[in-house]
Formats: C-alpha cells, sequence, structure tokens
C-alpha cells in the first residue's frame, strides 16, 4: 500500500474523530469503506512470499518477505501490477544474495520451511540422508553440527519443498544452504 494512501486515511479519521472519542468500529469500518470505495486494490500479503519460496525450496523468514513485497511494491509495473511472477523473481533475486553461512544463529532462528540433512558415513562407506523434523532452520543446523561433532563428518544443510518427505530426493532437489564441518581435533576448542 502506498504511504499517500495512509496519509488519507489519517486524513479522514483525524477529521471524523476527535480526541479521547471512543469509537465503535463498525464507524472505523464504515469511515474506511468510505475512504477506499472509489479504489481497487490488489493485496499481496506476506504468506504469498512464504508460498512461493516453499515452491521453490528455499526458507524464509517474516522480514525477507516484508524486504520482498516492499521491493515488489517499487518496482511495479504499470501495466500489469505485481504477479506471481514477481514475486517468484523476488524470491530468486533475494535468494541469491543470501550468505547462509554467514548468518548468526538469532538471524537462522528466524527462517522456516522444510529442511534435510546428508552426510557420508565413512565405516559403512554410504551417503546418509535425513529429513529434519523442526520446521526452524536453526534447529536443522543444530542437528547438523551435531552430527558432524559427534561423527567427525561434514554434513550439508539443504531446503527443500514443503511437501518432500523422501530424504534422499530433497537432497538431490533441493537447495544446499551450508556445510557443517566438524571441529578440527588439532586447534583448541574454546570452553
Amino acid at each position: 500500500m502506498y504511504e499517500h494512501h495512509i496519509t488519507n486515511m489519517v486524513r479522514l479519521l483525524s477529521q471524523r474523530l476527535t480526541e479521547k472519542t471512543q469509537v465503535e468500529p463498525q464507524v472505523i469500518a464504515e469511515i474506511l469503506r468510505e475512504y477506499w470505495r472509489d479504489y481497487a486494490v490488489h493485496i499481496w500479503h506476506t504468506e504469498d512470499v512464504f508460498f512461493q519460496a516453499g515452491q521453490s525450496g528455499l526458507p524464509m523468514s517474516g522480514e525477507s518477505a516484508r524486504e520482498i513485497l516492499m521491493e515488489a511494491e517499487r518496482n511495479i509495473d504499470c501495466d500489469y501490477g505485481i504477479t506471481w511472477a514477481h514475486i517468484d523473481q523476488g524470491v530468486d533475486d533475494w535468494a541469491k544474495k543470501v550468505d547462509w553461512p554467514s548468518l548468526g544463529d538469532d538471524e537462522l532462528a528466524e527462517y522456516s520451511g522444510r529442511f534435510a540433512l546428508a552426510w557420508h558415513n565413512t565405516h559403512l562407506s554410504v551417503d546418509l540422508h535425513r529429513i529434519v523434523e523442526s520446521d526452524i532452520l536453526l534447529d536443522a543446523v543444530q542437528q547438523a553440527r551435531e552430527l558432524a561433532n559427534s561423527n567427525s563428518v561434514e554434513v550439508r544443510v539443504f531446503s527443500t519443498d514443503p511437501d518432500e518427505d523422501d530424504p534422499e530426493d530433497a537432497v538431490d532437489y533441493g537447495n544446499e544452504l551450508m556445510t557443517i564441518t566438524p571441529p578440527d581435533p588439532d586447534k583448541e576448542q574454546p570452553t
């Protein structure tokens, strides 16, 4: 929504309401309907961005979804408005800029999606895959850290389609976000 719409709504509400007046919700609804009666507006929501990111097998946060919507609004096509193609392009452009390994735990905790882990078991000489039960990226990374530390192996973290239940397909067709490496036994670990 453009700022001038908000400004006009505030102006209209200010004209109708006096300070410290108790206003019934239906009165506010009538005022807003009066304002909006001459407009046709298509509204996009962050849930639309979450949906499209999921379809691309990418995690999403509320803040990132809002950034993608704001960018779509700034670059709106006056002939066509905002379309699913714009949302898709916004998600793709955003995903290219994210450096997943550099995000801190507090940032990782903000992202949700569907995640899988992959690692190589050297004793059995097989690749292993696991779907992460949690939909929070930080939980997937913490599980990868635990596996890397306890098994002394690299663990790759993938995001995948929300409907993917096969761990091997999640890895084969998902987006690799980062690789967690085990601690170097020759380096002193912080206590």
